[in-house]
């Protein structure tokens, strides 16, 4: 009987923990099921954001690229409504077989002076008008008329714009803005350069500052002139057998104390810079 007893009494304390322990098994089951269902949610929410976002990003890349379309249409409109005076003022789209310009022009013309010709003094250009070369002064005529070398005959590389052509006009313009005398390469320079020197041994060519084809340490690529300019014209046109360069320009003619003529008063003659 009291076997009984204890042995009931000890089933009744083995089974109370075997039993805690199932509802606690049970209940970290129920725990770990809901962090799942919350962790899938959760990746459910995170995957719907992100493609929400890329859906927001590809329609904001669209409105940007719509933007930019309007953008590129309305500078093209703008711009060909310019393009006749553009073309007129020699701006506009690359040819690839346009000329080169500026720099990169006076660089390649630079390199074909200094194999084709040399540079002179004032008392040299007096030796080389005995031998009977002809001494050109390529400023323009009003220039050369208000006051020259003596002996000195004038062929304008560059003249005084006249006209009133649109083109010319907006030349005009565009040069005053600068306060530039408004100037236009003139077009008969070569004729006149060869009925000038006729069969003249040569030519000696002096505008007002010079120039030179020399590499300096603030001119690296030398600087062009008037002068430079058009014995590149002559020697590469084949108007003259041989051009020769003045050093200083006419400037240093009139400071080295030789003659001048003209209608100007000798003193106003000294500064003859290229303009």
């Amino acid at each position: 009987m009291v076997m009984a007893q204890i042995t009931q009494a000890l089933a009744g304390i083995a089974l109370t923990p075997l039993s805690g322990h199932r509802q606690s098994v049970s209940r970290t089951r129920n725990a770990s099921s809901a962090r799942r269902s919350v962790t899938c949610k959760a990746a459910k929410e995170e995957n719907e954001a992100v493609k929400n976002r890329t859906n927001n990003q590809k329609a904001l890349a669209g409105v940007d690229g719509a933007i930019r379309n309007a953008r590129d249409d309305l500078g093209k409109s703008i711009m060909k409504n310019f393009d006749g005076p553009l073309k007129m003022l020699g701006i506009g789209k690359k040819n690839p077989n346009q000329k080169k310009t500026g720099l990169a022009q006076w660089e390649e013309q630079r390199m074909y002076l200094l194999a084709n010709t040399k540079s002179v003094s004032a008392s040299e250009v007096k030796d080389l008008m005995e031998k009977g070369y002809v001494f050109l002064d390529v400023r323009p005529r009003d220039e050369f008329e208000a006051f020259r070398p003596a002996g000195a005959r004038g062929a304008a590389l560059y003249q005084n714009i006249e006209g009133a052509s649109v083109k010319q006009n907006l030349r005009k313009t565009l040069f005053m803005m600068q306060a530039v005398k408004p100037i236009e390469e003139n077009p008969e320079f070569l004729e006149q350069v060869k009925a000038l020197v006729g069969k003249a041994p040569g030519v000696v060519v002096g505008c007002g500052a010079g120039g030179t084809t020399k590499s300096t340490t603030n001119f690296p690529s030398g600087q062009p002139s008037r002068s430079l300019l058009a014995i590149y014209r002559i020697l590469s046109e084949g108007v003259c057998p041989e051009a020769v360069h003045l050093i200083g320009g006419l400037n240093s003619w009139f400071r080295e104390g030789y003659e001048g003529e003209g209608m100007a008063n000798h003193r106003t003659a000294h500064d003859l810079s290229d303009r």
